[in-house]
This record gives C-alpha cells, structure tokens and sequence, in this order.
C-alpha cells in the first residue's frame, strides 16, 4: 500500500498523542499518522493516547478511524466506544496488560533515545535523569506484571551505560538504530514485523 495513513476522527473536547515515532499532523478534531509504503501482510503498531474531558456518568464517547492510501481511498474502517463510569468503577476496572507493556516498551525507548542524546551533549545528570523518571513512571503502573516490573528494572540496571562516560560514535550509532526500530514497530534487524500465520 503506498502512501498508507490512519485517519482518526477525536472524540469532541479530546486530545490526542501518536507514542510511536510517526508523523502525524491535527486539525479540527481529527488527526492523520503517516504510515509511508506498507508491504503485503506487513504488520504496523500504532500506540495512540487519548486523553478525555470530565463527562457526566453514562455518557459515550467514539473515535472512529480509517486506514487510507493513496487519494484518501478508506481500506478499513473501525470505531472505538467509551462509556463514562464514576471513579470507583474506573479504578474497579482490569487493566489491559498487553497495551500496557507495549507503552511501556515504547516509554523505554524513548528514555533510552533521549538519555543517548544527552550522553552525546555529555549531560549526565540529564541521562539519568530521564532513565530515573521512565523507570518510575512503568512502575507505577506494573503493579505485579514481571514483564512491566523487568522493563523499569532494566532501564535503572543500564543508567551507567547513558551516565558516567560518553558512548563510543559505535554505541551510539547501535543505540540510536535500535530505539528507532522498536518506535516504528520493526524488530531489531530493522525489518517489518509480520504475523505468524497472515492469512486468517
């Protein structure tokens, strides 16, 4: 598909932020994330946060979103609902485990980039500084997930590695590819993620 992009239409009152590394530009409560050239049976992760207004008990909010390619032609078509509930019910309610080590994946990643450019500028203390308040910010949502609770534990086992000397340009080069990989949703090797099995 060339020239792919998703299409959201926000929720009114709304605001949305793409955590992975695509551009994306809003306007008028809608938001466009440019894909670029997507591969057959070619899986693309994108993490979208919204943040909502204060909304009476019981009321509904819908985001809608299209995938699109090139001319604007709508390939699939799918809407997310939201129902208003009082804190006690919203705190009562499981989280989603899967989305939640994907943001946290995505929120080490972005430490690691923003902790390697200040290695680069040989501010330590702003290295450590970032690992520190991502290492807090997963853990304060890991509760007793292992996979969210080794991700904070990672990043404060490798602070030294961004805070006490300036990494080599091959170290860096390595840590910069490697971060960019994982926020656009291609593993290691910078190739596209595919599903197992992609015919279902």
């Amino acid at each position: 598909i060339p020239h792919a992009a998703i299409e959201l239409d926000i929720p009114r009152r709304a605001d949305a932020e793409v955590l992975n590394r695509f551009r994306s530009s809003s306007a008028d409560g809608s938001l466009r994330i440019e894909l670029g050239d997507i591969a057959s049976a070619q899986e693309v992760e994108v993490l979208v946060r919204v943040n909502f207004p204060q909304g009476e008990t019981g009321a509904r909010a819908e985001l809608r979103a299209r995938v699109v390619g090139r001319g604007g032609d709508v390939l699939h078509a799918a809407a997310v609902e939201w129902t208003y509930a009082t804190h006690v019910e919203n705190d009562a309610q499981e989280r989603n485990r899967e989305v939640d080590r994907r943001v946290a994946e995505i929120y080490a990643s972005r430490a690691r980039a923003e902790a390697t450019e200040a290695n680069r500028r040989g501010d330590f203390a702003a290295a450590r500084r970032v690992i520190d308040r991502t290492a807090a910010r997963i853990r304060q949502y890991a509760g007793n997930d292992q996979v969210l609770n080794d991700s904070w534990n990672a990043l404060l086992a490798e602070r030294s590695r961004y805070d006490e000397a300036v990494m080599s340009p091959r170290m860096m080069k390595s840590a910069y590819f490697a971060e960019e990989m994982v926020m656009k949703g291609r593993v290691a090797d910078g190739k596209a993620r595919r599903p197992d099995n992609p015919w279902p």
